[in-house]
C-alpha cells in the first residue's frame, strides 16, 4: 500500500528561560484513503467484541465529551479522532455523538436496547463525514 509523507516540524524542547533547545522537522507517514477506510470498520467492528456497549462518563475523551453552547458541537475538531482509531478508544461520548448527529430523538434507548447494527451504522456516517469527507484537511501531526 502506498504512503504519503508529509513534512511536519517535530515537537519542541523548551529549556529554561524560555529558550528553544531543538526544534527538528520529521517525515510523517500517513495511510491512503483505502486503508484508512479499512482501519475505520476495523474500530467499529470493536463494538460487536463488547459485552455491554460503553455509555458517556466522565472518564472519556474531553474533545467528544464537552460541547460548545453556542453550535452544539464538540470542542475537540476532528484530527483527534485518529488516535481514537489507532488506540481502539471506542467510549460512550463518541457513540451518543454519533447516535444524535444521525437524528436518533433517543439515543439512550438505542443504547439501552443494545441495537449495535443501528450504533454502528450511525458510527460509520459519523466518522466517515469527519474523517473521509476532510481526509485532505486534516492535521495528521499526531502522536504515535
Amino acid at each position: 500500500m502506498r504512503k504519503t509523507k508529509k513534512q511536519m516540524l517535530n515537537p519542541m524542547e523548551i529549556g529554561f528561560k524560555s529558550r528553544i533547545i531543538a526544534a527538528n522537522t520529521l517525515q510523517i507517514e500517513y495511510p491512503d484513503k483505502n486503508e484508512f477506510k479499512r482501519k475505520i470498520k476495523g474500530f467499529i467492528n470493536l463494538l460487536d467484541k463488547m459485552k455491554t456497549i460503553p455509555v458517556p462518563s466522565g472518564g472519556d475523551c474531553w474533545y467528544c465529551l464537552m460541547k460548545d453552547s453556542k453550535t452544539g458541537q464538540t470542542i475537540g475538531g476532528n484530527g483527534h479522532l485518529i488516535e481514537h482509531i489507532k488506540e481502539g478508544y471506542l467510549h460512550g461520548s463518541l457513540i451518543l455523538n454519533s447516535l444524535i448527529e444521525a437524528g436518533y430523538n433517543n439515543p439512550g434507548l438505542i443504547v439501552h436496547m443494545n441495537l449495535r447494527d443501528s450504533i454502528k451504522r450511525a458510527l460509520r456516517r459519523y466518522l466517515n463525514k469527519r474523517l473521509l469527507t476532510e481526509y485532505d484537511k486534516i492535521d495528521w501531526n499526531i502522536q504515535d
